[in-house]
């Protein structure tokens, strides 16, 4: 039998197993095979590429200032 915990909430009671840390890891790639397999798909259809040079942060830091950026972008670009 799998190791379990009671967890009591508002008046509510459940057993619940434990999880391992494989267990949360084999869900974490699941999640990205998912997740890339999406972009893969949505790049087929819109024949343009999701991902671009520009990271998150960089992209934030940046915002209004897309004059002096590329139309591809390059990190030694956003340097300047």
């Amino acid at each position: 039998m799998a190791d379990t915990y009671t967890l009591h909430i508002a008046g509510l009671t459940r057993e619940l197993p434990i999880c391992k840390v494989n267990d949360h890891m084999d869900i974490a790639q699941q999640g990205g095979e998912v997740a890339h397999n999406a972009r893969l798909e949505l790049e087929a259809k819109t024949g343009k590429r999701v991902i671009s040079p520009l990271n998150a942060k960089s992209g934030i830091l940046l915002k209004g200032k897309s004059e002096n950026i590329s139309k591809e972008g390059s990190e030694d670009e956003l340097k300047d």
